[in-house]
């Protein structure tokens, strides 16, 4: 304010010198503000060359930044961060995936569904013999740096060959929860977490059955109202909690338990 306030003072005097005027010719600064009264942008490019009380001329203001487009401001809301924008890392919208594979049941070692036999993000990585059929996750419990993912919805599956029994066991005896650090973040029912995908048709004989959790379609999955962000080397991982249980035997109809967990959202990556 001072620096506009001097800098438009020395303009009228040298406008008042250009007019062959005396600067005691003017007394009343209201007649030489109508007279010589310059625009902002006359006297911004006057401040460029001008220097102010012997200081270096006045920098010209800094251009305002651009506006974010429509998809950028999208990204920068699911992060809460402009750290994903601006071209800094790669957003696309691609899922975080595990599987979880339990045998029929023969004994106290097999089969056993509980919070230690099912969790999820955490047994991946080469040793694990998962391929990307089974997960994407490369790292136990974390993403590479730089990763971050942001999540719309959460997705779980079961295989649709699982014996109707067990699923009764899942659906009243366990619900899922996700974690991030130390708090919980989601917890609730299986049925809650609608996957909105898998096998779904009409049967001619009546001795096959296929369960789905959830109507298979896409407006029929579960989604998030507010996103849930897993930052950059931010522990995460997710189980079913309940009171341990067997699956069936085979001799049962058992057939086993895969069962699939997915992070719908998008997926901030490095830019190659």
């Amino acid at each position: 304010m001072v620096q506009v306030g001097l800098g438009r003072r020395k303009w009228f005097s040298e406008r008042r010198q250009q007019a062959g005027q005396n600067d005691n010719v003017f007394d009343n600064e209201r007649t030489i503000t109508t007279m010589f009264k310059p625009t902002h942008e006359q006297l911004a490019e006057w401040l460029k060359t001008h220097t102010i009380g012997g200081g270096a001329p006045a920098a010209a203001a800094a251009p305002a930044p651009a506006p974010m487009t429509p998809q950028q401001q999208m990204i920068m809301d699911a992060f809460n961060s402009e750290v994903y924008v601006n071209n800094r890392m790669d957003i696309q919208h691609t899922p975080l995936y595990d599987t979880v594979t339990l045998a029929a049941s023969s004994s106290s070692t097999t089969g056993v569904i509980s919070p230690l036999t099912t969790a999820f993000f955490t047994n991946v990585g080469a040793a694990s013999g998962k391929t990307f059929a089974q997960t994407n996750m490369s790292q136990s419990q974390k993403l590479a740096a730089p990763e971050a993912f942001s999540i719309f919805g959460y997705r779980f599956r079961w295989s649709e060959n699982i014996a109707l029994a067990d699923i009764y066991t899942l659906l009243n005896g366990f619900c899922m929860e996700f974690t991030l650090g130390i708090k919980v973040y989601q917890r609730g029912p299986l049925w809650y977490y609608n996957a909105g995908g898998g096998i779904y048709g009409f049967f001619t004989n009546t001795t096959t059955s296929v369960w789905t959790n959830g109507v298979p379609g896409r407006t029929d999955m579960h989604k998030l109202a507010i996103p849930i962000v897993i930052e950059n080397q931010m522990t995460f991982f997710a189980l079913l909690n309940g009171n341990s249980a067997l699956s069936q035997t085979a001799a049962q109809g058992g057939t086993g338990i895969i069962m699939v967990l997915l992070l719908d959202g998008l997926y901030a990556r490095g830019v190659q």
